[in-house]
């Protein structure tokens, strides 16, 4: 009878679930970076013949945070694109040397 480690690492359900896990954490980071510059672009593109010098100035500044913030999402999005890259190149590695 199979023991629950060893159908784990012969069913490759450790490196399928890091896998999605990773790629889905990627996938919302990049929404949320999306969000961010999305933000930033209305932030700016806001115009009336009223608005004061200092309005303009505050619209600057939040579509600057706006654009930091999506950098940092994007940031975030790569790192977990190389888990997945590094996590599926690994795992494999690994099932490869089990085999031998």
């Amino acid at each position: 009878m199979m023991r629950f480690k060893e159908f784990l690492l012969q069913e490759s359900v450790i490196r399928i679930g890091a896998l999605a896990t990773y790629a889905t954490k990627g996938k919302r980071a990049g929404d949320k970076a999306d969000q961010a510059y999305s933000k930033g672009k209305r932030a700016l593109q806001q115009r009336a013949a009223s608005t004061t010098d200092s309005e303009r100035l505050q619209r600057i500044e939040d579509a600057l945070v706006a654009a930091l913030t999506g950098l940092q999402h994007t940031r975030d999005q790569i790192g977990n694109n190389i888990a997945v890259d590094v996590a599926g190149h690994a795992l494999r590695q690994g099932k490869r040397s089990r085999r031998k």
